[in-house]
């Protein structure tokens, strides 16, 4: 049961590293989105 405990752990920490990875990534995402709209109204 120790080991078990131990391995859901470590999932969970990598679960998390990605979520985050990917939350950093969304948000560079829409902030390029964003940029990319701006700059296409401006040029209409």
């Amino acid at each position: 049961l120790e080991k078990e405990l131990e391995n859901l752990k470590k999932q969970n920490e990598q679960l998390q590293e990605i979520y985050q990875k990917n939350s950093d990534i969304r948000d560079l995402v829409n902030s390029g989105l964003l940029d990319l709209l701006k700059t296409w109204k401006d040029q209409e």
